[in-house]
């Protein structure tokens, strides 16, 4: 696409009909049945259109029609292809040529009889003047200068996409904009004998609002608007432009650094105030923005994630409305999982979520070949961590997690993907990541299949429902994702190396949801499983961790000893068994018990917490506490604040009133616009975080009962209250809950 030069005074578009009153077509489908056509779909077109063919030319609503409704339109209702007459094309008289290709037709019906007719002549003005691009003829496009940005008004505020054209001699807002941010300017009088306005406002970039630009003497008037015979309806309605800025504001769209230049008829890179953009002559395709969005505004992103969380989210574990690619995820597992046998075990074999319509994946082996080459060159100068990488490899081989290709056995998928991998060292444990996120010619495994919806219930769920009841037990499932296996036609796309996935690798985007998917099927099929352990399947599993708490030990005994028979029987292998009562976990193998329980057992350690869903819980004495682990990092910067105050883990809630502070003190550093790396801050500011941070080596002294009751409160006679309290501040708000327990008279 191209805009045509002097586009600014031909851009001045006051689409008014000042002697016709017309009503705008309107478009709906119907069903009509008849003997011969069965439920057929026919759009049929009301209209009022007056006989005045300059009326039916200028009418606005009929203009907002895609080139597919006028085409409907006329064949439906009838009518003539070159002037919308109620007559046959070959019977029209119509002689006045169209003023863009001089072909014999009305303008507005240009594109349903556009025939590659070279436009020679000069534009011609008329009443209805308006701004258009003009399709240059060729299957190449031309990506225009469309940034997204937030016009600013006295307290209005929109979000919104504008077009940086150089050839326009004004600024053009349109009307609706206008309105939307309650502007009023000065009228004046154009040459057209139009009355338009001349209105002033600011503009920021959506990455960076704090930064704003003046905008002074900008065009509106009503009926403003682009063309339809040019105006790209259908893939501009998305973000639909409604300011262009032109030459009278060269402070937003000249460049304000070197333009970056491709070869001859390639790309070229600028920077404005405004935003990064690109310009190049593309092949037809749907381009709707060019401007490229800062590091900064996934970092913004995540700063409000942050705050979110302090909202703890209502969502019924029992109802949830899905979305319609969590209704599409879900279809594929209901058709597509099945049971296959492995090592004599019946275990679940689910697809991948492939979304619908995405193109398959393709990669070669030099496209991880540079990423192998230098994982080799780290490895010969670290023998030791060679080591663990050939026996993380050899381990996933004898599980049968991967298995090794025959090079002369091609495979018959059309998908094909290699994941790269590296080591990483937690809690002195090694570990092999994989990278599912790898991109290659701009595609990704991650972006490719459906997440699927959250099929087990929520953290805070599961951890007020491990407080409930005075005995409490914790299991971890072994590679959880490793116990469902893929489908053979799901393989190749999971190829590290010459070696092939078996079962679903963690760090896939549809791994959790096909592995719960998976568990919660199989509780269902054994409908003799009974009540208690669905419902410890379904609701006390955060992904492959169980937390689950009972009136008394047996209760406990007999829940953990049933569910790793159940579990067992499709390879789901629960371990790493914990509980306040030795009793309830003393029975069980020593591979099947955690570390801690064996050393409490073994009366070797007092001391011993469990790490539960990123809480510490010491069951010697039942107790919660929070962990804490130094955060080294360097000067005092917004970005090193936040990294402190993101590392604090609290998913009950408990530290609020502690990181509330911290969070209060980042609103006063922000009242200032400042950059993420600036460690300039004010004084008094700079010590109440120090103090504040100071503080953090007292979170490992808070500890907590894990049960809401004792255990002489814990039964069927006990009345249970909650009590709610909150308050509100000009600078934050709370809420606290207490539970009351009141033991029966009678008992």
């Amino acid at each position: 696409m191209i805009v045509r030069s002097g586009s600014a005074r031909k851009a001045l578009c006051l689409s008014r009909n000042l002697s016709h009153t017309i009503r705008a077509p309107t478009i709906r489908e119907e069903t009509i049945s008849s003997d011969n056509q069965k439920n057929r779909m026919r759009a049929r077109t009301t209209s009022k259109i007056a006989p005045c063919m300059p009326a039916f030319s200028q009418c606005v609503n009929f203009q907002q029609l895609t080139t597919k409704q006028v085409k409907q339109w006329i064949q439906i209702n009838k009518r003539c292809w070159k002037c919308g007459r109620s007559h046959l094309s070959a019977q029209c008289n119509l002689k006045k040529p169209c003023n863009k290709c001089k072909g014999k037709h009305l303008l507005i019906l240009h594109d349903i009889n556009y025939k590659s007719v070279k436009d020679t002549s000069p534009a011609s003005s008329s009443t209805a003047e308006t701004l258009y691009l003009d399709k240059n003829g060729t299957d190449s496009r031309v990506l225009l200068k469309v940034v997204r940005d937030l016009l600013r008004y006295n307290n209005h505020t929109l979000d919104t996409c504008t077009i940086l054209d150089d050839g326009s001699e004004r600024t053009i807002l349109l009307f609706a904009a206008a309105q939307k941010l309650n502007l009023k300017g000065e009228k004046e009088e154009l040459s057209i004998r139009t009355i338009h306005q001349k209105v002033s406002f600011s503009i920021s970039p959506v990455a960076q609002p704090h930064k704003t630009y003046q905008i002074k003497q900008a065009f509106t008037a009503d009926h403003l608007g682009l063309a339809q015979q040019s105006y790209p309806m259908e893939a501009l309605v998305k973000i639909h432009p409604l300011l262009l800025i032109g030459a009278d504001q060269p402070h937003l769209i000249t460049p304000i650094e070197p333009v970056n230049l491709g070869p001859p008829g390639g790309p070229a890179a600028i920077k404005t105030g405004l935003a990064k953009l690109l310009l190049n002559p593309l092949h037809p395709q749907q381009i709707l923005l060019t401007s490229l969005s800062s590091k900064q505004t996934e970092l913004i992103r995540n700063v409000a994630r942050l705050w979110e969380l302090d909202i703890l989210p209502y969502r019924n574990e029992k109802q949830v409305t899905h979305s319609r690619e969590d209704q599409a995820a879900l279809e594929i597992l209901n058709k597509g999982t099945v049971r296959v046998e492995e090592n004599g075990i019946q275990r679940y074999a689910t697809p991948l979520l492939h979304k619908p319509g995405m193109a398959c994946l393709n990669a070669t082996e030099e496209a991880v070949t540079p990423l192998l080459r230098r994982t080799e060159r780290h490895l010969l100068k670290d023998p030791e961590r060679a080591a663990t990488y050939s026996a993380e490899i050899k381990k996933l081989v004898e599980e049968g997690y991967v298995a090794k290709l025959d090079p002369d056995k091609p495979s018959q998928s059309p998908e094909r993907w290699f994941i790269p991998y590296h080591m990483v060292t937690h809690n002195d444990k090694n570990r092999l990541v994989f990278n599912c996120s790898f991109q290659y010619k701009g595609m990704n495994l991650n972006k490719s299949p459906l997440p699927g919806p959250v099929l087990g219930p929520s953290l805070l769920g599961v951890l007020i429902r491990f407080r409930e009841h005075s005995v409490a037990v914790s299991g971890d499932m072994k590679g959880m994702f490793h116990q469902v296996q893929l489908l053979e036609q799901d393989r190749p796309i999971l190829e590290p190396d010459i070696y092939e996935w078996q079962v679903l690798p963690f760090g896939t985007t549809c791994s959790p949801c096909c592995a719960s998917y998976a568990l919660h099927k199989h509780v269902l099929d054994n409908t003799e499983s009974g009540d208690d352990l669905q419902f410890t399947i379904r609701r006390s599993f955060y992904v492959d961790n169980c937390l689950q708490s009972l009136s008394t030990a047996d209760e406990a005994r007999g829940l953990i000893d049933h569910l790793r028979e159940l579990l067992a029987s499709r390879g789901f292998n629960i371990r790493q068994w914990a509980s306040n009562q030795p009793e309830v976990v003393s029975h069980l193998p020593k591979e099947a018990q955690s570390t801690s329980t064996e050393l409490w057992l073994s009366q070797k350690e007092t001391e011993v917490p469990e790490s539960t869903l990123g809480l510490h819980w010491h069951y010697p004495t039942d107790t919660l506490r929070y962990k804490h682990r130094p955060l080294a990092y360097g000067p005092p910067t917004m970005r090193n604040l936040y990294r402190v105050l993101a590392n604090q883990y609290d998913p009950l809630g408990f530290i609020l009133p502690y990181t509330t502070r911290a969070k209060i003190l980042i609103q006063k550093l922000w009242a200032k616009p400042r950059e993420w790396d600036d460690p300039l801050f004010p004084d008094e500011l700079l010590q109440s975080w120090l103090q504040w941070e100071e503080e953090l080596k007292s979170l490992s002294c808070i500890t907590f009962p894990r049960c809401y009751v004792t255990p002489e409160m814990d039964n069927d006679s006990v009345v249970r209250e909650i009590h709610v309290f909150c308050d509100a501040s000009e600078k934050a708000y709370g809420t606290v809950s207490y539970l009351r327990a009141v033991k029966a008279r009678y008992s």
